[in-house]
């Protein structure tokens, strides 16, 4: 539950594998006068799920992702269809949204209370 911010589907499922994995990110972050899906302020990290209802415009997303770039940000976008990956699963963990999750954390840093020791 993210208290008012509301989320589509495939966000609330990728939000699942963000706290699984425990990743620090701010749902519906403001931006450039954008509200990106998921964001690290910190490191300049960008998720981004792009459902097929809202990404029909292609060069809307990769203006939008340019001028983020131009800024310092990393962004990063995954498909609806891997968002909902797993979220059946008995093994969620081995999940494409879990994977692309758990690599973001790594690149970036951005996993709260990981220790050596820990896997990823």
């Amino acid at each position: 539950d993210t208290g008012l911010i509301q989320m589509t589907p495939i966000e609330a499922w990728l939000w699942n594998d963000i706290r699984a994995v425990d990743v620090v990110v701010y749902p519906q972050y403001p931006v450039l006068g954008f509200f990106v899906d998921f964001a690290n302020p910190k490191a300049k990290v960008v998720i981004e799920c792009d459902g097929a209802a809202f990404h029909q415009d292609k060069a809307k997303d990769d203006s939008r992702d340019a001028k983020l770039r131009a800024d310092g940000w990393f962004v990063y976008r995954i498909s609806g269809k891997d968002c909902r990956d797993g979220v059946d699963s008995d093994t969620p963990s081995q999940s494409a949204a879990r994977k692309f999750v758990k690599h973001i954390a790594l690149l970036h840093d951005i996993q709260r209370n990981r220790t050596a020791h820990q896997p990823i």
